[in-house]
């Protein structure tokens, strides 16, 4: 998977990455843990999401927890939007300044605030963003469970008519839903079509 640099720009403007990663002993950390993870979920993550969760994870341990503890989202009843059926999770930015605000030093506050901000931003992401909330433990579990791998979806529609219909038929009666979004969502797959 690759990172496209408007996406790097987005963390690398206004030097958060720097705010984080101050030495080399950071810089190993955080290579580290983000090899580990995305050896294991390669093209199942949107990878600035798992990029920032990573660098929050080895540098500040407890705001992760309260990340993967959903005490910065904003209350599961106020999901907002929807693709379909994916409600989405928004950032309690009031509740992370009541917090950690002034409990860090100004600059990497606002590194941090500003990652989390793109973390749980909805724009120019793919299906398996942070912030749809059906993706959320994706992010922790390291799991697909009941999920559709996109890597296999991929190596679905690229197969013979007959095969992708077989595959595509299986996934439509266990996991309808899903295989509904990848498809809404492919623009390549109306390419695989004569």
């Amino acid at each position: 998977q690759s990172i496209s640099y408007e996406k790097y720009k987005t963390i690398s403007s206004n030097n958060l990455l720097e705010e984080i990663l101050v030495n080399i002993r950071d810089i190993k950390r955080f290579v580290n843990s983000f090899k580990f993870v995305y050896n294991i979920l390669k093209d199942e993550i949107e990878l600035i999401d798992l990029i920032i969760i990573e660098l929050i994870k080895n540098k500040y341990f407890e705001i992760y927890t309260n990340i993967m503890n959903k005490n910065f989202m904003l209350n599961e009843n106020d999901t907002i939007g929807s693709i379909g059926q994916l409600g989405r999770y928004q950032f309690n930015e009031t509740k992370f300044e009541n917090t950690y605000k002034g409990k860090y030093q100004d600059d990497v506050y606002f590194a941090v605030f500003q990652l989390l901000k793109i973390l749980y931003s909805y724009e120019n992401k793919g299906l398996r963003r942070f912030s749809i909330t059906k993706n959320y433990y994706l992010y922790f579990s390291y799991q697909l469970f009941s999920k559709i791998s996109i890597k296999e979806y991929h190596r679905a529609v690229n197969l013979s008519k007959e095969a992708m219909y077989t595959k595509l038929s299986e996934w439509a009666a266990t996991n309808p839903i899903e295989l509904k979004e990848l498809l809404e969502h492919d623009n390549s797959f109306e390419n695989h079509m004569d």
